[in-house]
């Protein structure tokens, strides 16, 4: 079963997490966990959790699935980082992009920042707006800052699940041959995994100055529902912590940001980067 905490910070994009929630619910058990921020009055929360159940719990179509809440007792970003690293098996869904007023909703980007980079686990941000109704195509970006095994196996993983096709991309944006050479081995390499244990998977290259905008372009293109990203062990520096907040404020589409930790994968699957 999956763990799946979620914020209720009162935006209207808190029902899209929970929709975002459910379509895993269709190849797996799943249960989520909804955070209320700490007030005094705790009658307000059984009520809203209440209209939550009622509107969800009867879309759930494994009997194992369920849903629950916890009212937090300080600050929401801290509390979500300790309940996901306690729980191997679970990620955090957020949206913060109308929750620009802290006063109102209590969540901001700044805590959406901090959890992933306290969070040993991982965490699917969603944009404003619609969200996908399955997850059909990733895109797989490979560039300098990020080749990292566990997200081929992750992203492999999600793949599998909902039966999606998977497009490697080598965004290319160093001019030093030695990167351009590593990056084009290892995309080919990703592309060839990826084939090898069943997933549909094509590889594609382009070139230019902004890492983001080429991502974005290439993924709004292939109308992608998912972009996983690394969170990379030097995300506290300045570049490292520009990549990952610019692609959170300017996608329109949901990324899942993956910790840097080790994953298993087939022994014919072999790599420097």
């Amino acid at each position: 079963m999956k763990t799946i905490i979620i914020p209720a910070d009162q935006s209207n994009n808190f029902y899209n997490c929970l929709n975002f929630a459910l379509m895993f619910e269709q190849t797996t058990p799943i249960d989520i966990l909804i955070l209320f921020e700490n007030k005094k009055f705790e009658n307000e929360y059984f009520q809203k959790f209440e209209e939550i159940v009622l509107n969800f719990q009867p879309a759930f179509i494994n009997p194992e699935s369920i849903i629950r809440f916890h009212i937090t007792t300080g600050k929401i970003e801290d509390e979500i980082c300790v309940l996901v690293n306690e729980n191997k098996n679970s990620f955090f869904i957020n949206t913060f992009a109308e929750t620009n007023d802290a006063k109102k909703n209590g969540y901001t980007i700044e805590n959406a920042l901090k959890i992933m980079k306290c969070s040993a686990h991982n965490v699917v941000t969603l944009p404003t707006g619609k969200i996908p109704s399955s997850i059909k195509r990733i895109i797989f970006p490979i560039h300098h800052l990020s080749k990292v095994r566990h997200k081929v196996t992750l992203t492999a993983e999600i793949a599998k699940l909902f039966g999606a096709d998977i497009y490697v991309l080598n965004a290319n944006v160093s001019n030093q041959s030695t990167v351009i050479k590593q990056c084009g081995l290892y995309s080919r390499q990703v592309v060839n995994h990826f084939k090898s244990i069943g997933i549909s998977s094509e590889l594609y290259e382009t070139e230019g100055k902004n890492l983001v905008e080429l991502i974005l372009s290439f993924s709004n293109e292939k109308s992608a529902d998912l972009i996983p990203i690394i969170k990379e062990r030097n995300s506290g520096g300045v570049f490292g912590r520009s990549y990952l907040q610019d692609m959170i404020i300017n996608s329109t589409i949901p990324l899942l940001v993956i910790g840097p930790r080790k994953g298993r994968i087939s022994a014919s699957f072999k790599t420097s980067g």
